[in-house]
This record gives structure tokens, C-alpha cells and sequence, in this order.
């Protein structure tokens, strides 16, 4: 089962990788969107009080990928959007550095969301957009100064 499972979402990927499906990937999603709240549970995850351009973010593309930072890590991969926006990831990686317990707590938290497979819920409000996969949420902002990352600033936040 979890063999097919992950045949499907791969075929799935390399599906929507060859054309522009907006059920996929909805231009809505495709901005960057900085981390404000986080959830475990009813746990609020302590965070400090960061600048427009510090913190927790994530870039989702028009064309099925996503970059992003959990707050100490950069972390990258793809996704596919359902019409009840159910997100699906998949080939996500991250760096693995060591940083502060208080980054590493919001990390730890954080990237749970963008786990391979399905089930993680998006949910847009205005300028602020909602994520939540089980026990987990997160508020998440526009941030209104985005510009889409080149290919060499998206190479130089996974490094």
C-alpha cells in the first residue's frame, strides 16, 4: 500500500510537471508566506518576535515547488493542491545544521507540516493563510514585498 501510495503521488508529480494546472498548483498559494503562529495541539510554540524579512518562511511556486526556511534549516520540495485544498508533498529535503532550542523547537514543529504524502490543509483568509496537518497549525502571512526568487536565490536558500 505505502509502495503505490508513493507511486501514485510520483506520477502524480511528474503529471503535473508537464503542464499549467491551476487545481494544482493555485496562484493563490504561490507567494511567500511568513510563519506568525504555530501550533502543537493546544501548545502554542514559543517564537521571537522577528523582522518582515527573519523567521520561518515558505515560497511556494506556480510550477509545483517549494522553498522555504523552518526557522534555523532551509528546506525545499514539491506539492500538488486538490480543489479542497488538501496539499500533497513530496521529495522534501532540508539541511541539517544545529541551531538555538528555541529555533530548533519551532523547526521541529513546523516541518511536520510539509511531510511527504497528503493531508496537510490550506486555508486562505485574506493575507493570511492557515496550515494545519493533524495536531499541528500554522498562521502564516503574505509577505507584500514578494518577488518570485530567480533560480540562483532559490539555489542559495538550500544550500
Amino acid at each position: 500500500m505505502k509502495k503505490t501510495i508513493g507511486v501514485l503521488l510520483a506520477m502524480a508529480f511528474s503529471l503535473s510537471a508537464c503542464g499549467d494546472n491551476a487545481a494544482s498548483f493555485p496562484l493563490w498559494l504561490a507567494q511567500k508566506w511568513k510563519l506568525t503562529q504555530l501550533y502543537n495541539g493546544s501548545a502554542s510554540i514559543p517564537m521571537r518576535s522577528y523582522t518582515k524579512d527573519e523567521g520561518a518562511f515558505i515560497v511556494f511556486n506556480n510550477n509545483g515547488s517549494f522553498t522555504g526556511n523552518a526557522g534555523c534549516n532551509a528546506f525545499f520540495g514539491n506539492y500538488i493542491s486538490s480543489e479542497t485544498n488538501d496539499i500533497q508533498f513530496g521529495g522534501v529535503g532540508m539541511t541539517r545544521k544545529m541551531c538555538g532550542p528555541e529555533s530548533m523547537a519551532v523547526e521541529d514543529t513546523f516541518i511536520k507540516l510539509f511531510a511527504d504524502g497528503g493531508g496537510t490543509i490550506a486555508k486562505l483568509e485574506g493575507d493570511t493563510l492557515s496550515l494545519a496537518r493533524g495536531d499541528i497549525r500554522a498562521t502564516l502571512v503574505r509577505v507584500d514585498t514578494f518577488a518570485p526568487l530567480s533560480t540562483q536565490e532559490r539555489d542559495s536558500i538550500n544550500e
